[in-house]
């Protein structure tokens, strides 16, 4: 218990901002062309970045989650390889601050934004930056407006898919850690927060995917929705419906944000049911970390959220458009959805675990130059 609560004062209780746009949630965003090919777009402008003046990209996150602080540090590194400053400001949840932050950079003469908030501030951060003729590119929550169609360029991660691949990968990959233990007996947990689209496209591909190779199992399926992104509340939820189902021998439990997994880890442990269950989520460097000091063997796979991947793709696209050697019309057009307005880049996503996720880094990394 010690442990979980040091690493909750590492983890900040807060939501991760995977922001939360008013496009439905059962749309599977795989089925769009934005969805698919290589991560890893062609450098906007050569190598030659140091023949200019150094570019200032402000940052504007919701608040200090691991996630964005990842994000930050890997967006310094790039900086520093393609010549810009990051101005990175917090806006502790707060719409009105992500439009007084937006209004105070502009005044200030940044030369783009990348935007990583709440889905309230987008249609007038979206009206204030084209009056201003600043291109911005948004992290992780695209804007869609009311017919569904994406406004504004954007790099999301594919929810939806991460679903689909860890359900596919524990169901091939159970026996290895559970034994001989018939499919019928483990019961498959999936631990969301619906109030965030990106959540719930999550936790949507999971069930789909479940449902659909094995509707003989919904008695199986434990849907948990939390009342609210805490930590403490999906350790208080995941005891509660593995103590509330003793018929369940094996768990197999999907948190799909990093807090909700420590919450599942915390309740495994304090539970004692560490060799019988299997935890999943979509990480980062907390449970990388804990990878690396060999701790929380419940913990078997991932999909990254990866600080390099999002960052970089993120700030190849910025200085394209700053530059003007791509425009939201071109840029990444060959990954755009027919009906959507600016091309919504999913970075790609593969299952990793305590074995591979070294290469997995390493590989990200060299790919977008960072040895």
């Amino acid at each position: 218990m010690k442990k979980w609560l040091a690493l909750f004062l590492v983890v900040v209780m807060g939501f991760a901002l995977f922001a939360c746009s008013d496009k439905k949630a059962t749309e599977t965003p795989s089925a769009s062309p934005s969805a698919s090919g290589s991560s890893t777009p062609a450098s906007p402008a050569g190598d030659d970045y140091f023949s200019r003046d150094p570019y200032t990209i402000s940052y504007v996150y919701g608040n200090s989650a691991p996630i964005n602080i990842g994000f930050i540090q890997a967006l310094e590194e790039f900086g520093r390889r393609m010549n810009f400053t990051v101005k990175a400001t917090g806006a502790d949840f707060d719409p009105a601050r992500v439009l007084e932050i937006i209004q105070t950079d502009i005044d200030l003469g940044v030369d783009g934004f990348l935007i990583n908030v709440m889905s309230e501030t987008y249609p007038r951060q979206h009206e204030m930056l084209m009056e201003a003729g600043i291109p911005y590119i948004n992290v992780m929550g695209p804007y869609f407006d009311d017919q569904g169609r994406n406004m504004a360029p954007a790099v999301a991660f594919d929810g939806y898919k991460s679903g689909v691949d860890l359900t596919n990968w524990w169901l091939a990959n159970y026996t290895t850690y559970f034994g001989d233990v018939e499919l019928s007996s483990i019961g498959y947990m999936v631990v969301t927060f619906t109030v965030a689209l990106e959540f719930t496209q999550r936790s949507d591909g999971a069930l789909d995917t479940f449902r659909s190779l094995h509707p003989e199992l919904e008695s199986n399926l434990f849907y948990v929705d939390l009342t609210n992104f805490s930590m403490d509340i999906a350790f208080d939820s995941v005891a509660a419906t593995m103590s509330g189902n003793a018929n369940i021998t094996n768990w197999v439990i999907f948190g799909v944000a990093e807090d909700f997994a420590v919450g599942a880890n915390r309740a495994v442990e304090t539970l004692n049911r560490v060799d019988s269950c299997m935890v999943l989520t979509t990480g980062n460097d907390v449970s990388f970390e804990e990878w690396g000091n060999n701790a929380t063997p419940q913990l078997v796979a991932l999909v990254p959220v990866w600080k390099t991947s999002m960052m970089g793709t993120s700030a190849e696209g910025i200085i394209a458009l700053i530059e003007g050697t791509e425009t939201v019309d071109t840029l990444w057009s060959s990954r755009r959805a027919p009906t959507d307005f600016a091309t919504l880049f999913y970075v790609d996503t593969e299952v990793v675990t305590r074995d591979t996720y070294r290469d997995f880094i390493a590989r990200i990394n060299t790919e977008f130059g960072i040895t």
